[in-house]
């Protein structure tokens, strides 16, 4: 049994601080419709797994209010970050989608998306949904947490000063992340290209025919074949993404 010191419940408060922050911004573990109570159950879990491993290694844990206060902003802070960097990718992937879905006429018939609380089309949910399940597949929440838990070395619970933040990898994450959205929208872009010059073809050889009215259908069956035929490949990126965001995390980090 862990005797529950002052210095004890002081590292859990700050630990606390540091995963409360990974699940306001996490995808999947921090999304708007997991329960309010289940996120909190969960942080409180995850702080009493890491506290033990920060007793021996935590700097010393200011006594008066005021300093402890602004060290649990810190620790707010760099779980903000962690939860951020990871959330980028699903904005990659919704980056993607919102591309395709213009194209195909879809960002006109907009719903509800539960897992950023705004208003976006249909194609955008399945993508979200599609790379929800990739992210629990490819054990994802594993490498999160793994990543998450590689910040402790990084930056000690209780240190004054906040860890450095590489700014190259910074930008080798937003250069991946759009690499990501361009290889997701590119084919069915192409084929939605090609699909826009031959209808522009019809209407000059045809002019009688209403292209604008005979497209739309014609762009939506060409944008769903070209999408259902290029989704094992968008499935494969998203592995490999997802199974290589730790590395990025801890990257990023400094580590």
């Amino acid at each position: 049994m862990v005797t529950l010191s002052a210095a004890y419940i002081a590292i859990f408060g700050l630990v606390l601080a540091r995963v409360g922050g990974l699940l306001v911004t996490a995808p999947v573990l921090g999304a708007r419709q997991v329960p309010a109570q289940a996120k909190i159950g969960l942080a409180v879990v995850l702080s009493l797994i890491f506290v033990p491993l920060q007793m021996q290694s935590s700097a010393a844990v200011p006594a008066d209010i005021v300093s402890y206060g602004l060290v649990a902003g810190r620790e707010l802070l760099i779980g903000l970050a962690v939860g951020f960097a990871v959330g980028l990718i699903f904005h990659g992937i919704t980056m993607g989608s919102q591309l395709v879905g213009i194209q195909m006429g879809f960002g006109l018939g907009s719903v509800l998306n539960p897992a950023s609380g705004a208003e976006s089309s249909v194609l955008e949910n399945f993508y979200v949904v599609l790379a929800t399940v990739i992210f629990l597949t490819a054990n994802g929440h594993h490498v999160v947490l793994a990543a998450f838990a590689h910040t402790f070395d990084v930056a000690p619970i209780g240190a004054a000063q906040l860890p450095s933040i590489n700014p190259t990898q910074v930008m080798a994450m937003i250069q991946a992340i759009l690499v990501v959205a361009l290889r997701i929208s590119m084919p069915a872009i192409a084929a939605l290209l090609l699909a826009d010059v031959g209808l522009g073809l019809v209407g000059r050889v045809a002019p009688q025919m209403q292209v604008m009215i005979v497209g739309a259908p014609v762009k939506i069956a060409v944008g769903l074949l070209l999408l259902a035929a290029s989704t094992p490949t968008t499935a494969m990126l998203m592995d490999a993404v997802f199974r290589g965001m730790g590395h990025s995390v801890s990257t990023l980090m400094g580590g």
